[in-house]
């Protein structure tokens, strides 16, 4: 776990280049809060802080100190809290029902002596850490507070070609695709099914596409009644709602027709290869930016039964049977 193994993406990258950069008085701030709901790689940050804190560099010269819950630790004195030049604490959370360090851990946020930085992470803000005391979530919401999200479908992308390269896996763009769409962007699953298909391949002679089988992904790999073309897609969303291709493709921000685009790419991430910057060129030349913000706000969409329920009518018809388009309206090329 290094920094030059960490693949950033919008994401993450604010939360990499801030421990990356880290030097005492780099943050604007003594302290910083990351947040990670989900396996998303703040472990993998701490980490490589911690690695290249011990490096001891002419930037980072001070010993690094790690806080944890582990009763066999004894809690750090004053002195030793006096002598690090930063504190790491990794799922600050778990100090629940450990008074002494959590005690310790605020002195060491109000010491003028103690340490240049503290850094911590968390799976919820602090205000939700009701089991840490009022002192110390008070604390811990003074600093800097940077929160690593969801990853991307891209991102899953590249860390899935990344370990299927260190594992000698000649993987097809589809059945990657169906990998990175199964782990639901948990990269810890997509780092299991990919050892484990590494596995299966080494001990058999299955091919990766019956190794696959294997692991019960086939639908995902290859969704009933064939390969689904992102031109499919646009047809029939628009087919659904009763427009045209070329409403869909135009550069207007009509509020209209913003909920039927969501859709469009909701879909397309979840039933083709194809990346956001090749959906947003799909759909008006847009930006794979503007793809990545349509993906956040199609789930605040989702919570509307109606909505929700249209979605999965549209999926399905797909799924069964994809419509014979394109239409004659117009064509859309995925590139």
């Amino acid at each position: 776990m290094t920094f030059d193994r960490f693949i950033q993406a919008g994401s993450n990258r604010l939360a990499a280049l801030a421990l990356r950069n880290l030097t005492p008085g780099a943050l604007g701030s003594r302290s910083l809060l990351l947040i990670a709901p989900g396996p998303w790689g703040k472990t993998h940050l701490l980490e490589a802080l911690a690695r290249a804190s011990g490096l001891k560099s002419p930037t980072w010269p001070w010993p690094c100190l790690r806080l944890t819950a582990d009763p066999g630790q004894p809690p750090p004195d004053l002195t030793q809290i006096r002598a690090a030049g930063l504190i790491l604490v990794d799922d600050v959370h778990l100090l629940a029902g450990r008074p002494d360090r959590q005690q310790r851990l605020a002195q060491a946020f109000d010491d003028p002596l103690g340490p240049a930085s503290l850094v911590v992470s968390s799976p919820c803000p602090p205000q939700q850490l009701t089991s840490l005391s009022e002192s110390l979530r008070s604390r811990l919401g003074g600093g800097l507070v940077l929160a690593i999200e969801r990853p991307e479908y891209d991102l899953m992308l590249e860390i899935g070609a990344r370990l299927a390269g260190e594992l000698n896996l000649a993987l097809s763009p589809e059945i990657m695709s169906a990998l990175a769409r199964a782990a639901k962007s948990d990269p810890r699953c997509l780092q299991g099914y990919l050892r484990t298909l590494a596995f299966i391949m080494t001990n058999t002679r299955l091919t990766p596409g019956q190794a696959l089988r294997r692991l019960g992904l086939t639908n995902a790999a290859h969704p009933p009644g064939g390969t689904i073309s992102l031109e499919t897609i646009v047809n029939c969303v628009a087919d659904s709602f009763g427009l045209k291709v070329s409403d869909l493709t135009a550069l207007t921000r009509s509020r209209q027709l913003a909920w039927p685009r969501r859709v469009v790419m909701f879909l397309a991430r979840e039933l083709t290869d194809q990346t956001t910057t090749q959906i947003g060129q799909a759909l008006g030349g847009r930006d794979h930016s503007t793809v990545i913000h349509a993906l956040k706000t199609i789930q605040a969409d989702l919570k509307n039964p109606a909505m929700a329920q249209l979605l999965e009518n549209i999926k399905r018809s797909l799924l069964i049977s994809p419509p014979p388009f394109p239409s004659a309206d117009s064509e859309v090329s995925p590139e």
